[in-house]
């Protein structure tokens, strides 16, 4: 029986095998087949899933696969023509993308050499800050193109989700089909985009590696000769002309005043065309500027290298201090001049389009105007380009002033020049912080956020927290040098500016980093949602404090008693507790909630007066005339005891006949804030009355018990 069996579990075993095999050959046939569009299967990808030859061989047939579906007339009717467009286009170009870039480096082969002129030493820099330059933007590129990837990929997702459910013959099954085909190929495309950027990235970052390790080495070995230096005096002397020509040109352009300054279209134009040119000329001389100090700064570095004991350092220190701050001031001006231009272009452009566009013949009005809207937006785009060659030129000279502050304080040494090295640390130190700062780090929405604006954002905020507490201080200083400052509105005023403004930073910081403050709706529900997950107590202690603030039921000073037991005098209120400092010193912190919901006696809420009632007993045959009198009197002279026309004078109350002796308590009013501790008061009043009463032979009376002790023997005797 066992044999029979084994033999029946092989038998259906190779079945199972001789069917998955068939199973996974027809798979194949499909796989290799172009996909139907209206019946995709869920390997449909697989067909172009293929690289060189092969892959061109299927796009091209289904290329022609789509070009039979563009004649089918149900196709026509469902517009699918634009959405088969998309893809024969992207399947062009995904089958020769090699035709498109040339097989060269990016970067040329860089090799170290005996010696570095100084022009070569600063083409190492430029070179080292281009390939940063192009490092940032394809890091910036990746990360739009995944974010850009992702969005695709879940489209992609609803369309695959939603294909099986639609009927064969219905007319969107082909139109989701060509649809998710168009996804697939997109995401494909971002795919090898991505990947071009991590190849670029890694390029990027080894020629980086290299340049630093080249430059270092070069600026040991940095070498010039008299011919170098003539050259680069004639080439100064020549850049300096150029640079005074230039602010000639723009001194006279300033003081040019134009006639025409109407109120008409045309005036505004021209008044455009008039800010235009003078911003063109303002970054031309800052170029003729800084080409010059470039200039005359290879040349410093170069006589420098050539004869260092000759050069006077003090004048170059201040020739350096000087170029400093025109680079400073240049960098400041670009962006402005940038700002300016690139409006001018876009409104230019604007208006152009807008004039060209109208198919009635132009009036001369008109026609000026294009003319000089067509001046503005050329003006307008030769000096952004120019401004590009201001900020290579910029990097060019910042890395000699810099490099010749360093080796000028190196031969100097440390202690002589101190100031002038921590300058120079502080500056590479903001460069390199600069260069990081403007990378993205995350999106909220669209924007993105930069290291900068995170910075700026916790700036503000510490900013905004510094000056609530510093309000605290001066507020507490107000309250020590000044007795009669009303102690409670002092200090509501206190703690609402400091909620104004720790609220203040924290909104200013949200749209520093670029959080839409118009969709508070969403904050709001997302606090709502914490509410119901575990920040009720928080939220209620909060509003608890708020409503303890501005109540005035309950103040900063206030002797108060709770339900619990606990009294004491309150000593602070903050947003989730408030502090209760007892008799003993003991500062107790209770959450405002407990205040809010429970019982609480506030001695003080009306005045700061109230009874005290000092219990004690004489005996029987005391005279009770005589006790009034004396303890009255105590409580007259006691200092504890108030004397005012609104308070009722101390009594002396008869309150029951005890056991062994009559039964008094002494009623006075006493100041609750002079006598916080209602025990201590009470004492004082019975030390004195005890005092009194020995000293007048009162009888205060006690129990007495008699114990009896008696033997067994006399025990035995009494019975």
């Amino acid at each position: 029986m066992m044999n029979k069996f084994y033999s029946f579990v092989i038998v259906v075993f190779f079945s199972f095998l001789s069917l998955h095999s068939e199973e996974m050959s027809n798979s194949y046939v499909v796989e290799s087949s172009i996909p139907d569009l209206r019946n995709l299967s869920n390997n449909w990808w697989e067909y172009f899933n293929k690289t060189g030859p092969e892959f061109d061989e299927h796009a091209k047939a289904f290329i022609e696969y789509l070009d039979e579906l563009e004649k089918d007339p149900q196709s026509k009717q469902n517009n699918n023509q634009s959405t088969i467009t998309v893809i024969k286009r992207l399947l062009h170009g995904m089958m020769r993308p090699k035709e498109k870039s040339k097989d060269l480096p990016l970067f040329p082969v860089i090799e170290k050499q005996n010696t570095y002129t100084v022009r070569t030493f600063v083409d190492l820099k430029a070179n080292l800050e281009a390939t940063r330059k192009i490092l940032k933007e394809n890091k910036s590129l990746l990360t739009e193109e995944s974010r850009r990837h992702d969005e695709l990929l879940t489209i992609l997702d609803q369309y695959v989700e939603k294909y099986p459910k639609i009927p064969k013959d219905s007319p969107s099954k082909l139109k989701t089909g060509l649809t998710i085909v168009l996804y697939q190929l997109t995401c494909k495309v971002s795919e090898n985009t991505m990947k071009q950027c991590d190849a670029s990235i890694d390029q990027s970052n080894d020629v980086i590696d290299i340049l630093k390790r080249i430059i270092d080495d070069a600026a040991h070995k940095l070498t010039s000769s008299p011919q170098e230096i003539r050259e680069l005096e004639t080439q100064s002397e020549n850049a300096k002309k150029e640079w005074l020509q230039a602010k000639d040109e723009l001194y006279q352009k300033k003081l040019y005043q134009t006639s025409d300054q109407t109120e008409s279209s045309t005036s505004q134009s021209v008044q455009m065309l008039f800010n235009q040119e003078l911003c063109s000329l303002s970054v031309q001389e800052a170029f003729k500027r800084m080409k010059y100090e470039f200039l005359d700064l290879s040349l410093a570095l170069s006589e420098y290298v050539h004869a260092k004991n000759v050069l006077d350092i003090n004048a170059l220190q201040d020739k350096l201090r000087l170029i400093y701050e025109d680079i400073s001031l240049v960098l400041e001006r670009s962006q402005e001049w940038l700002e300016a231009s690139q409006s001018a272009l876009i409104a230019s452009s604007g208006s152009l389009f807008l004039l060209t566009d109208n198919s009635v013949d132009l009036q001369s009005g008109s026609q000026e105007l294009v003319e000089n809207n067509k001046k503005i937006v050329a003006i307008s785009e030769k000096t952004i380009t120019q401004l590009e060659e201001v900020n290579q030129l910029l990097i060019g000279i910042k890395f000699l002033n810099d490099f010749l502050f360093n080796e000028i304080v190196t031969e100097s040494g440390f202690f002589q020049n101190y100031a002038v090295r921590i300058q120079f640390m502080l500056h590479e130190l903001y460069d390199d912080l600069t260069y990081y700062y403007d990378i993205t780090l995350f999106h909220i929405g669209t924007k993105p956020v930069t290291l900068r604006e995170l910075t700026q954002a916790f700036i503000v905020f510490i900013l905004a927290y510094i000056l609530a507490k510093f309000l605290r201080k001066v507020s507490n200083r107000i309250l020590r040098r000044n007795s009669q400052a009303n102690v409670h509105i002092v200090y509501r005023i206190d703690r609402t500016i400091q909620y104004v403004i720790l609220t203040a930073g924290f909104l200013i910081a949200l749209s520093i980093i670029g959080f839409d403050l118009t969709n508070l709706a969403i904050v709001i529900g997302a606090l709502g949602v914490g509410l119901g997950f575990g920040l009720q107590n928080v939220f209620n202690n909060f509003i608890c404090g708020l409503i303890i603030l501005f109540e005035n039921q309950i103040k900063v000073g206030d002797f108060v008693q709770l339900a619990t037991g606990l009294e004491g005098q309150i000593t602070e209120i903050k947003s989730h507790s408030t502090f209760i400092r007892n008799s003993d010193g003991v500062e107790i912190i209770v959450p405002n909630s407990d205040l809010i919901n429970g019982r609480l006696i506030n001695w003080t809420l009306g005045d700061v007066y109230r009874r005290t009632h000092i219990p004690f007993a004489v005996s029987y045959d005391s005279d009770l005339a005589k006790v009034k009198k004396i303890v009255l009197d105590i409580a007259n002279i006691n200092p504890s005891t108030v004397s005012k026309d609104s308070l009722s004078k101390p009594e002396l109350w008869l309150i029951n006949f005890g056991t062994y002796g009559i039964d008094f308590e002494l009623v006075v009013w006493t100041n609750v804030k002079e006598t916080e501790q209602e025990k201590s008061c009470i004492s004082s009043y019975l030390w004195e009355i005890e005092k009194m009463f020995r000293e007048e032979k009162i009888d205060i009376p006690c129990v007495v018990k008699e114990l009896c002790i008696m033997s067994e023997r006399a025990n035995r005797e009494t019975k």
